[in-house]
Order: structure tokens, then C-alpha cells, then sequence
């Protein structure tokens, strides 16, 4: 049913905001922060700025997340998971997000600024499996931009980026990490293997096998780690027996319980 509304939302209201509030970013509040949001950028800038947008993914960062935890948000575009991240884990805590698009850069810098979140910090580069330079494919959506060329709408032009490994880094805690990178999951993964199994975080895994993702290296990376794959929820995680599916997907990983006398 919420699709549905969600469907009809879009439909009924986008033109007529895409017309009137569309062209640059406006100030709104969802989902308890503030946002500047161009709402003619797409649909889903609509849903975002009415706290509709990626309700499952919100809902498992509300219910996993608590005070004084750190929070890496990979693919931040423009920062709506780190903006709700850091409301929830306050000051004593940390979130570090990561967005290599110098316009989203941009405007996370300011929602930041916005909110008076002093305890996020922006990393523009994006994570990989490796550290240096990479292209950047974008697209004139802002969520959609990749470091996998020849995808359709991600043609609008290329920069070059600095690209770094999650595991260079030497972050001392995390207990959250979402990855949301339009096909790139396994590089990023394999950048951030040492940090994921030294902390053991839950990770929120958007997985793109129509982009190209490799669903068998995915599945196999979290085998290797000891952990088991959930559907997100808004309300409880839904353990998948088969693991990660070939189509695309909004994913919890979640670490295996340590055997007794087994140490992480």
C-alpha cells in the first residue's frame, strides 16, 4: 500500500513541484533534519524532501543505530543517511560520509552546516578496492553518478576522482557502514575487508546486479566474513536463507553470533 501512495504521490505531484519549487535547492525538513533539496532534480528528490524516500533503509538505521556509534555512509550523494545517522548517534558519536561528486560534496557540506552536525565529517573520494584516481561517470540525476562506465544515464560527462580504500583509512570503530555505490559493491567491499572484519558493523548493502554487480562475489565475501543476509524492513529484517539475490536489492548484513570461545 505505501508503494502505491508513494507511486501516486510522485505521479500526482512531481510536475507540479518539478514547475514551481524545481531549479535550485530549497530548504526542507524530513525525517527529523534539514535538507537543501532541488526538488526538479527527479522523483525521488520529491520523496525526499516529504520523508518518503528509502523508508526501509531509514527504518533500519532508526532501529540498529544508538547513541555515541560511527556511522559510514559510501555513496552519500547528498547526504540524507548521514544527516539522519548523525541525529541519531549525537555528538558522542561519529559519521563519516563519502561522496566523490564535487556538486553533492557540495551540498553535504551545507546540510551539514545546516543542521550544526559538527560530528560528521565529508570525505570527497570515493572507496574502491584500491588507492589513486578513478573516473567518474555522472548522470544528471545526482544519486546515480558511477566508477563503472558505459552505463545507460550515467553519460552526462567524466571527472576524475581520488579513489581510496575503507581499510587505508584506520578508522578505530565502526558500527554501521551503508554502501549505496550504482555497481561498484564488490570493489568497495574488498577495499573495506580488514575494517569489516575487525569491527563486525551491520552493514545496508544496495546491490546492482543490473549494473553489473556480481552477485556470486558479493555472496562469497559475506560467507567469508560470517555474515548472514536480511531483506530491510520498516518494521523487522527478514533473514534470506539463499543469500543475496540476482536482482537488485536493499540488503542488511548482519554478523554471525561468535561461537563460544571464538574470537572475532
Amino acid at each position: 500500500m505505501l508503494s502505491i501512495l508513494k507511486g501516486w504521490t510522485v505521479a500526482a505531484l512531481y510536475p507540479l513541484a518539478r514547475a514551481l519549487l524545481g531549479g535550485r535547492p530549497r530548504r526542507f525538513r524530513a525525517n527529523g533534519v534539514w535538507m537543501r533539496i532541488d526538488v526538479g532534480n527527479a522523483p525521488m528528490s520529491l520523496l525526499r524532501a516529504l520523508g518518503l524516500y528509502e523508508l526501509r533503509k531509514t527504518a533500519e538505521i532508526e532501529r540498529r543505530l544508538s547513541t555515541g556509534d560511527v556511522f559510514v555512509d559510501i555513496g552519500s550523494s547528498e547526504g540524507d543517511f548521514a544527516l539522519i545517522a548523525a541525529r541519531i548517534v549525537g555528538p558522542g558519536g561519529a559519521v563519516h560520509a563519502f561522496e566523490p561528486e564535487p556538486g553533492n560534496v557540495e551540498i553535504i557540506r551545507d546540510n551539514v552546516a545546516l543542521n550544526r552536525f559538527d560530528w560528521i565529517t565529508v570525505h570527497a573520494v570515493a572507496l574502491s578496492d584500491r588507492d589513486g584516481e578513478a573516473d567518474l561517470f555522472r548522470s544528471d540525476v545526482t544519486g546515480w553518478h558511477s566508477l563503472l562506465g558505459g552505463l545507460e544515464h550515467r553519460d552526462r560527462d567524466v571527472v576524475r576522482v581520488p579513489v581510496a580504500r575503507l581499510d587505508s583509512l584506520g578508522l578505530d570503530r565502526i558500527d554501521m557502514i551503508k554502501i549505496d555505490v550504482e555497481g561498484a559493491e564488490v570493489a568497495v567491499l574488498e577495499g573495506a575487508r580488514d575494517s569489516i572484519a575487525r569491527h563486525r558493523p551491520v552493514i545496508l548493502l544496495d546491490t546492482h546486479p543490473s549494473l553489473g554487480a556480481d552477485v556470486a562475489a558479493l555472496q562469497a565475501f559475506a560467507d567469508s566474513l560470517g555474515y548472514d543476509v536480511f531483506d530491510s524492513d520498516r518494521h523487522a529484517s527478514r533473514l534470506r536463507p539463499d543469500g543475496i539475490p540476482d536482482e537488485d536489492a536493499d540488503l542488511v548484513l548482519v554478523p554471525r553470533p561468535a561461537a563460544p570461545g571464538e574470537t572475532s
